[in-house]
């Protein structure tokens, strides 16, 4: 299965879109294991890698050279270290 995420990255509001591939998951329960690229509004892009459920999830990443962490769920978010 394919899907986009998009998220914000606090406190800048710069936005970030990206595509990652993962199998399907039958129930809020079950978890997930996501990787996929991203590319900011203000021209940085990335990888990143995931763990997590319908619900919420967690994981890591390299944008533009520096370590990342993500998060979604109902709402996504994208700070940097």
């Amino acid at each position: 299965m394919e899907g986009e995420i998009t998220g914000t990255i606090y406190p800048s509001g710069v936005t970030c879109l990206g595509k990652y591939k993962t199998h399907v998951v039958w129930d809020a329960n079950s978890t997930c294991n996501l990787k996929g690229e991203i590319e900011c509004s203000d021209g940085r892009k990335g990888t990143w890698t995931a763990t997590g459920s319908n619900n919420i999830g967690r994981g890591v990443g390299v944008l533009d050279g520096k370590k990342m962490r993500i998060s979604f769920g109902s709402i996504g978010i994208i700070n940097s270290y």
